[in-house]
This record gives C-alpha cells, structure tokens and sequence, in this order.
C-alpha cells in the first residue's frame, strides 16, 4: 500500500474508507505560517475532504504569548469561491504542552470542506504572539483526508 507522501492519485479509494492525501507538520515555529500549499485536489479528485489539525506550544515566551490558530483555505466545489477557516482555537495559555485543536467543530471530529478539482487547498497560521527575550516556538500538525465525492 502506498504511503501517505506517495498517493499522487485517488484511485486507491473506495469501498467507503477515507484515504489520506496530505499530511504537514511544522516543529519549532516562532513566527505565523504564511500560506502553504497542502493538496493540489487532482483531477477526478471533487469533492468531500476532512481536514484535522493540532498545535502545541513547544517553548514558552518569557513574558506571554499567544498560539495561532491553523487556517484552511480552498476553492469551494459548488460556488468556485475561495472559502477559509480556522481549523484550530487560538489560545493566551503560554505554557509548554498547550494544545490547541477544532474550531467550531461538534464532536471533536475536524472540519469537512468541499474542494474543487485543479485547485489547491492551503493552510497558515495567524494571530501568533510572543512577548520577552525568549520567544514561544510552536508545532502544528495537519492531516487532510479524502472521503468522496
């Protein structure tokens, strides 16, 4: 079976089971993410993909700090616009080990977007923070599964 890294196609998908397609883990940030690209959704490749995301304070600042949310953004498959969310909380708690995961999401289950095919779907981070001589470093790890059309 192919790895997660080498499925360049969807054709290993079927009988119901969601097939990773991409995965980014970002270690030792100390900064916000600029856009990124995740997935290029191939052709064949509309519709129905779940995106999970978490991030971890690794380093706390000295002072305070504040840990970014994990943005999504894409190319919605029934309007053509260019939709984006926060996939994970932001949080003030500057302490080694804080984790942040599913804005706005019931049930803990990551979001569900709607991707058009040839287009991409990014992620970055916004609203970082970080105040006195040693700065907060974070880690962020996404996950972006396929589920159908």
């Amino acid at each position: 079976m192919p790895t997660p890294d080498s499925v360049t196609t969807l054709n290993i998908l079927g009988n119901g089971i969601p097939a990773l397609v991409a995965r980014a883990d970002q270690t030792t940030q100390a900064a916000n993410i600029g856009s990124t690209l995740l997935y290029t959704v191939p052709a064949g490749g509309a519709g129905t993909y779940r995106v999970s995301a978490y991030a971890v304070v690794t380093q706390a600042a000295t002072t305070s700090s504040t840990l970014p949310n994990v943005h999504i953004s894409w190319t919605d498959n029934d309007t053509g616009t260019v939709p984006a969310a926060n996939v994970t909380n932001s949080t003030t708690n500057n302490t080694v080990g804080t984790t942040s995961m599913f804005a706005n999401q019931p049930n803990a289950t990551g979001g569900t977007i709607q991707a058009q095919a040839g287009t991409a779907i990014n992620y970055s981070t916004t609203g970082y923070t970080s105040v006195g001589a040693t700065p907060m470093q974070y880690a962020i790890h996404i996950k972006l599964e396929y589920l159908g059309n």
